[in-house]
C-alpha cells in the first residue's frame, strides 16, 4: 500500500488493483472510492492506470454475491489513464457491507486488472406521505393510455443510453431554483388516495420544490437536452445529459426555454415552474438518474459528481513518488 500524503490523504480509500498482466517495472492500476456511502446516493470513484485502459466495469454485490448495482466507467483523458465511475446505490438497499468489484482492460474485452473491495452502505431513513387526488388527476394516473405507456418506455430507453464521450459536467450541481420549499423528499414512500376511495403505493424518484408559478428553472449543470416537450404525466418536461449515463430531469414546467439537441450551460434557464401533468400545485419535480437508477440530486450540491482535479493530483503524486 502506498503511504497517503498530500491529495492522497484526503481520500477515504486507496487500494492497489490486482494486475493480471503487468510488465516488469509497470505500476499496477489503483482504485479510488469511498469506503462508506448512503443508500439512495451514487458512489463516485476512479481508477488510475499508467498504461491506460479502454474499458472499466463496476459491480456491487451483497454478501451472497448477488449483484445489486452495476456501472460502466468513462475516461477523463484521451490516453485512458484516469477513469471515473458513478455507481447508483438504490434506495431499497438494506444497510450493511457490500462487495465491490472492478475490472478494466484492453480492447476486445481483455481483462488487464481486477480489484475487489468493500463498501459499507448506511440505511437512510425516508419519509412517508399521503397525496389525495381529485377525480381528474385520479383518472390521469390510473386510466389506461397507450401514449402514457409509450412515453414511459421512451424515457426509460433514453435514460439507459451510455455515451462514453458525453463528459459535460463533472463538478457540483447547482440548485435549479434560487428559492424554494422542499415539499417532497427523495425516495419518500407515497400513498396515492383516489377520488373513488381506492389507493396505491409509490416511491418518489426525485425531490419536489414548491415555488410560485413562473419562477425560472435553471440547469443544475452543463449538459445536452435529450428531451424537451409535453408528456402526459410529467407535463412540460426537460431532460439533460451531464455525463455518460447521468441525467437530470425537470417536470411539471409551465413553459420550455430549450430545444431537444441543444447544449446548455450550468445555470442556464430551462423553463419555469408550473403544474402541468400530474400535479396538485405549482412545483418543480427535480430528479437525477445514474445508469437509469434514481438517486438523490441534493447529495451533489455539496460535492462534485466527479472529483476530476483531485484524481489528476493523485495521479501526478502517486506516479511521481513511485518513480523516485
Amino acid at each position: 500500500m502506498i503511504p497517503a500524503r498530500g491529495p492522497l490523504a484526503a481520500f477515504l480509500l486507496l487500494a492497489a488493483a490486482s494486475a493480471l498482466s503487468a510488465a516488469p517495472g509497470v505500476l499496477v492500476p489503483v482504485a479510488l472510492y469511498p469506503g462508506e456511502a448512503a443508500r439512495g446516493e451514487a458512489l463516485s470513484g476512479a481508477v488510475l492506470s499508467e498504461e491506460g485502459l479502454t474499458w472499466l466495469a463496476v459491480v456491487l454485490a451483497d454478501r451472497a454475491s448477488v449483484p445489486v448495482s452495476s456501472a460502466r466507467g468513462f475516461a477523463l483523458d484521451e490516453a485512458g489513464r484516469v477513469w471515473s465511475f458513478l455507481l447508483a446505490l438504490p434506495s431499497s438497499l438494506q444497510g450493511g457491507e457490500y462487495r465491490l468489484r472492478l475490472e478494466g482492460g484492453a480492447p476486445a474485452g481483455v481483462v488487464r486488472f481486477t480489484h475487489g473491495g468493500a463498501v459499507r452502505v448506511a440505511a437512510t431513513v425516508y419519509s412517508s406521505q399521503s397525496i389525495r387526488f381529485d377525480q381528474g388527476l385520479s383518472r390521469l394516473l390510473t386510466a389506461p393510455d397507450p401514449k402514457k405507456e409509450e412515453e414511459l418506455r421512451s424515457l426509460r430507453a433514453e435514460l439507459e443510453v451510455f455515451r462514453p464521450e458525453a463528459v459535460r459536467h463533472t463538478g457540483k450541481l447547482l440548485p435549479p431554483l434560487e428559492a424554494a420549499r422542499l415539499s417532497s423528499g427523495f425516495a419518500d414512500r407515497r400513498e396515492y388516495l383516489y377520488a373513488d376511495g381506492g389507493s396505491s403505493l409509490s416511491l418518489h424518484n426525485g425531490v419536489d420544490l414548491a415555488a410560485p408559478e413562473g419562477t425560472p428553472v435553471a440547469a443544475c449543470g452543463s449538459g445536452r437536452v435529450v428531451l424537451a416537450g409535453q408528456r402526459v404525466l410529467s407535463g412540460k418536461s426537460v431532460v439533460l445529459e451531464h455525463l455518460p449515463g447521468v441525467y437530470s430531469l425537470y417536470f411539471h414546467l409551465s413553459e420550455l426555454a430549450v430545444l431537444q439537441g441543444q447544449d446548455v450551460q450550468a445555470g442556464q434557464r430551462l423553463g419555469a415552474v408550473g403544474m402541468t401533468g400530474l400535479a396538485t400545485g405549482p412545483h418543480l419535480h427535480w430528479e437525477l438518474r445514474v445508469n437509469a437508477q434514481p438517486v438523490d440530486p441534493q447529495a451533489f450540491l455539496a460535492r462534485p459528481l466527479v472529483d476530476k482535479s483531485r484524481y489528476y493530483s493523485i495521479m501526478e503524486e502517486l506516479y511521481r513518488d513511485e518513480r523516485r
